[in-house]
C-alpha cells in the first residue's frame, strides 16, 4: 500500500540556520520509505543579485536510515522578481529504506539556507510512504 504524508510549510528564516520543517510518523500499514520531494519557495521578493540556495535533509532517530541530505535546485532571482514569477523545480529522491510494519517510526526533515538573503525562505517535504 502507498501513501504520503506532507510536511507543513514552514519558514527557514534569512540567515543559514539548520531548521526543523517537522517531524512524520509513518503510517503504521507502511512498510517502506520511498521516496521524498523536497520544495522550496521565497517568502518575499528577491532584490538586486540575490538567489536562493536551500537544502533539505530527512533523518530519523528512530529507524537505520543514513542521513539524505539534497541541495535543492537554485532560484535565481533578480531586482523586483516577485514569487509569483519563481517556480521551483520538484524532483523525488528514491530512499527504499526499509520500516516496520505496524511500528511508529518517526522521519524528521530539517531545512537549511545556503546563502542568506533578505527575503525568507519556505521549505516543506513530501514523503511518500
Amino acid at each position: 500500500m502507498t501513501s504520503y504524508d506532507v510536511i507543513t510549510p514552514t519558514s527557514i528564516g534569512t540567515g543559514v540556520a539548520k531548521t526543523s520543517l517537522g517531524t512524520n510518523t509513518k503510517p503504521t500499514q507502511s512498510s517502506e520509505l520511498i521516496e521524498f520531494i523536497p520544495y522550496q519557495a521565497p517568502t518575499g521578493v528577491l532584490t538586486a543579485g540575490q538567489s536562493m540556495l536551500t537544502e533539505t535533509a530527512v533523518e530519523s532517530n528512530s529507524i537505520n536510515l543514513l542521513p539524505k541530505r539534497v541541495i535543492n535546485a537554485p532560484i535565481i532571482g533578480g531586482l523586483g522578481t516577485f514569487t509569483s514569477a519563481i517556480i521551483p523545480i520538484l524532483e523525488a529522491y528514491e530512499c527504499h529504506t526499509p520500516l516496520t510494519s505496524g511500528g511508529t517510526e518517526q522521519i524528521e526533515v530539517f531545512g537549511q539556507a545556503q546563502i542568506a538573503n533578505t527575503a525568507a525562505s519556505h521549505g516543506l517535504c513530501i514523503t511518500l510512504f
